[in-house]
């Protein structure tokens, strides 16, 4: 399968035209990645800005940042 420009889109898509069943598949497939691969960052909305985590906020939540990993690996 090719990537192509016309499949992505510039302006924010809240996902609310999408049905219930495509919600909850895109719901299990959120679940089966967080599973998988670590979480490295998010996507923000128009307008949002950028936040930075430290390593002890990480903790408290679990997860590790990419920063945490290059911590770990000086």
């Amino acid at each position: 399968m090719q990537l192509t420009q016309s499949l992505f889109a510039d302006e924010y898509d809240d996902l609310t035209d999408l049905a219930d069943t495509e919600r909850a598949t895109a719901r299990n497939w959120h679940e089966d990645f967080r599973e998988k691969y670590d979480i490295v960052g998010r996507l923000l909305k128009p307008g949002e800005t950028p936040s930075v985590y430290s390593a002890e906020d990480s903790e408290l939540n679990g997860t590790t940042t990419a920063t945490d990993e290059l911590k770990k690996n000086e």
